[in-house]
């Protein structure tokens, strides 16, 4: 009997052994799925044994096993996931239309995070930064909004605006983007891990043609190795005169950031020194080129800006077709091919006296401090700088910041002129504008002190000695961070 009772308990413990190992490999897959395991399992039904004792003739009774059938359903159902909470996404930008942002950045980032929803909203420049100064008082910002290169020092300065670095070094491979474009979001100089804006795009200077003033002159079209001598060279074939009025004008030397400062730089000279703190805009490699601007006024192949006016156009005179080439930003491209009856094609900048500097700036989103969604906003950030964004919801004129798009067939063929891909090549050569502390400040008297100069009226020297005394007033008195003070 002892030896019976243990044989049953060993077939006991082996089945349900058996089963105990089956049910945990079935748990471990990782799919939903209905098992059904069938066993057979020997039952052991004793049966008394008795001896009876003859002479002759023993019986025995026998142990008889039967089978049966054990049907055992294991079900393994997944953990559901904790449902988000409901957020409300705010943005607020001046370029772009709330039909692109929703179709090509909103819908799409929703249908992968249908949590969040989202009220684009686009504001002309002039009322967007009125209305945005009138928010950061009242600490009403949008959760994330449209940042220019030129007030992104002073907003990172004030506490506005929500340092994105961590986040960058946590969640992006850096090589995937043109990073240098990313230089002029960092703060509080250019290099410092910290950045405040995220440029989702820049726009750069670029050289602007008129094909039938050329054609008309006979003038052989800009190439890629042209330097500005070369430039002034064409100029004077293409300006025209009606007695002592000139009415065509071959270049245009602007007193702007488009085109200025890189002219400087590409002399040597430094509006700004790099740690934003000193200018130097009255230093002689700076100056040669601020007269070298005058002298196209006094050999009469560019205006000054009241004959701009006086021709008609002023700041658009190449729209009229008097301008033979004019040196501005890509964001006029979409502008002049709404033009009609205007044939122009792009060439790179030339190059300057020691090297090609091309303005570049960024077109920037930053999100505010006080957001409370700042890792919604950041997730939609990185979505609006990836691969999967559409190529269409960029504007004419502009460079993605991702290379894979900017290098899309189809992103660079958006252009429908010949010379548009020179726009991508210019990356290679671009520097901006000494944006940093007080930037809209100490530019308005960078361009008041020197109007005298693109008006005829004053000489280089004495108009950049006046400027650099205003300017480094402006910065003398920046509240600087501690790091750098």
């Amino acid at each position: 009997m002892i030896s019976n009772v243990s044989r049953r308990r060993l077939l006991k413990i082996g089945a349900a052994g058996g089963l105990g190992a089956a049910a945990l490999a079935i748990a471990g897959c990782g799919e939903t799925q209905i098992v059904e395991v069938v066993k057979e399992v020997p039952v052991v039904q004793e049966k008394i044994v008795e001896k009876v004792v003859t002479q002759e003739v023993e019986v025995q009774k026998v142990v008889e096993v039967e089978k049966e059938k054990i049907v055992e359903k294991v079900v393994t159902v997944e953990a559901a996931m904790p449902k988000k909470a409901a957020v409300h996404l705010n943005f607020n930008t001046w370029w772009g239309t709330v039909e692109q942002y929703t179709a090509e950045v909103g819908d799409p980032f929703i249908e992968r995070n249908p949590h969040v929803s989202i009220d684009w909203q686009v504001t002309p420049w002039g009322e967007y930064w009125q209305k945005m100064q009138t928010q950061a008082v009242s600490n009403q910002l949008p959760d994330f909004f449209g940042q220019s290169v030129a007030r992104n020092w002073d907003w990172a300065n004030k506490g506005l605006t929500f340092n994105m670095g961590p986040l960058i070094k946590r969640d992006i491979d850096e090589s995937l983007h043109y990073t240098d474009i990313w230089q002029q979001g960092r703060y509080p100089v250019k290099g410092h891990p910290d950045q405040y804006m995220m440029p989702m795009e820049t726009v750069v200077s670029m050289l602007y043609f008129n094909v039938d003033l050329f054609d008309d002159a006979g003038a052989d079209y800009p190439e890629l190795e042209w330097t500005f001598d070369n430039w002034e060279e064409a100029g004077a074939q293409l300006t025209k005169k009606e007695g002592d009025k000139t009415t065509q004008f071959g270049v245009w030397g602007r007193n702007s950031n488009a085109f200025l400062d890189a002219f400087i730089n590409s002399n040597g000279g430094v509006v700004l020194t790099p740690d934003f703190k000193t200018c130097e805009l009255n230093g002689p490699l700076s100056v040669e080129m601020i007269a070298r601007c005058a002298s196209w006024i006094e050999q009469g192949i560019g205006p000054t800006d009241a004959q701009a006016a006086d021709i008609g156009g002023g700041a658009q005179l190449f729209t009229t077709g008097r301008l033979g080439m004019d040196i501005t930003g890509s964001w006029q491209i979409d502008a002049y091919l709404k033009s009609t009856d205007l044939n122009f094609d792009l060439m790179m900048v030339p190059i300057g006296p020691q090297e090609r500097i091309i303005y570049g700036g960024p077109d920037s989103w930053s999100i505010s401090s006080g957001s409370p969604h700042f890792e919604d906003a950041w997730e939609l950030v990185k979505f609006a700088i990836g691969d999967e964004r559409s190529y269409k919801n960029f504007p004419l004129g502009r460079i993605a910041s991702n290379i894979a798009v900017s290098t899309s067939e189809e992103f660079r063929s958006k252009g429908r002129v010949p010379g548009y891909k020179y726009l991508f090549d210019s990356v290679e050569y671009m520097k901006g504008a000494d944006f940093g502390p007080s930037w809209v400040e100490w530019r308005g008297a960078f361009s008041n002190g020197l109007a005298p100069v693109f008006l005829g009226e004053k000489g280089a020297q004495e108009a950049a000695d006046e400027a650099t005394t205003n300017i480094q007033a402006i910065l003398d008195k920046v509240p600087w961070p501690a790091e750098v003070a």
